[in-house]
């Protein structure tokens, strides 16, 4: 469910907040509807009343939703304010990785997180986590337990430095000076910030929507990993990580500080490919360490014709002494190379959470190609993992 408050103060007419958001769920509703997408999941779009005045409209929604239909909703996407004009880029912190104010909302806030961060990382945008804080109309949703997320530009707060220093702007400044003030009209919008939140709304939509979907058509490679089919590491002999390579495994879970580092269930089956199955007595036991660890796929032969798609389940983790040097990546090589996935490390805590990747490797018909997944530890003392599971290449 994705949802937005249409109502403002008295003292202004609301653009950024929150025609913002309204106009950008409204837009993607549409896109719905334009496309024809018609996920596994159905989707519910809310425009609220009296936000203003204590979260009425969402509130009374909630309150007489019966029990049935209350856990129909699986996941509610909130927007308020997405065109701030000093803008910042802020995700609600789902899995409480910045350990501030209300903790992390319940499960399954963070995979709303993290899905909405892999859009933000694909298109070179970094984000910050904003806290759980009862102001928006996510909080009749998560005090029920249902998970929650959704993006913020900022509102009456100060940019700083460091800030502008991450997206531009002014330092010194009010994300947006007009808040809850007369001057907040069309003039007050960034187009960039807003645009990017829609796509970013979009993509998390289509995401969770349709989770872990393989493709339709004709499957030509899958491995689940319950058996062993022949993936070999450091392949090329060119490795440099001295712990938590990647293996074929059955994971075991492991955690530091209330944060999941590495998950013990698989997406399917027992087993996966992951940077050191065990647990050990910490969590930084046998994570990978050291530098690069690669496994390639054996030998995998494409046909000549027809749509070409890779997908598979995936994560990183890391805690906040990693860096943008910590990565996680997946190629397919043939006589070229498309990258399916290149996820960065930063210097925030991102909790392990399954997620799901696809690419079109059409480039690559007819060769012979194999997959390729390499994770690198670069950063001094950082701890991180990473996993993949289910992949599949399909010809539709």
């Amino acid at each position: 469910m994705t949802g937005a408050h249409l109502d403002t103060t008295t003292a202004g007419p609301g653009i950024n907040d929150n025609g913002s958001g309204s106009a950008a769920i409204l837009e993607v509703a549409l896109a719905v509807a334009r496309t024809g997408f018609a996920p596994d999941r159905h989707l519910r779009f809310a425009w609220w009343g009296a936000e203003e005045l204590g979260l009425r409209g969402s509130q009374y929604y909630v309150n007489n939703l019966p029990a049935a239909e209350r856990s129909r909703i699986k996941q509610y996407l909130n927007f308020d304010m997405v065109g701030s004009p000093n803008a910042g880029y802020f995700v609600y912190d789902g899995d409480n990785s910045d350990g501030v104010g209300a903790g992390p909302g319940p499960a399954g806030s963070a995979q709303i997180e993290q899905t909405i961060q892999a859009y933000f990382t694909s298109i070179g945008v970094p984000t910050r986590g904003t806290d759980f804080d009862g102001r928006s109309d996510y909080g009749p949703f998560i005090s029920v337990g249902i998970p929650a997320g959704g993006t913020f530009t900022g509102a009456e707060g100060v940019k700083t430095s460091a800030q502008v220093t991450l997206w531009g702007g002014t330092a010194g400044q009010a994300f947006d000076s007009c808040y809850h003030r007369s001057c907040d009209t069309t003039a007050n919008i960034n187009d960039t910030a807003l645009d990017r939140n829609a796509d970013a709304i979009a993509y998390t939509v289509w995401a969770l929507a349709q989770p872990a979907t393989p493709p339709p058509g004709t499957t030509v490679y899958s491995d689940t990993f319950e058996t062993a089919t022949g993936w070999t590491t450091n392949p090329a002999g060119t490795d440099t990580a001295t712990a938590g390579r990647w293996e074929r495994g059955d994971p075991a879970a492991t955690s530091s500080s209330g944060i999941a580092t590495q998950l013990g269930t698989t997406v399917s089956g027992s087993y996966d490919l992951v940077t050191g199955p065990l647990a050990g007595s910490s969590a930084g036991d046998h994570d990978l360490d050291g530098g690069v660890s690669t496994i390639q796929s054996p030998a995998i032969t494409l046909p000549s014709t027809g749509t070409l798609t890779l997908s598979f389940a995936w994560y990183l983790a890391h805690l906040n002494n990693s860096s943008s040097a910590d990565y996680l990546r997946v190629r397919v090589v043939g006589t070229n190379t498309v990258t399916a996935l290149n996820v960065a490390g930063a210097a925030t805590n991102r909790a392990a959470s399954w997620q799901t990747a696809s690419a079109d490797i059409s480039t690559l018909r007819g060769q012979t190609v194999r997959i390729v997944i390499d994770a690198a530890d670069a950063s001094t003392a950082s701890l991180v993992e990473a996993a993949v599971d289910d992949v599949r290449i399909v010809q539709s």
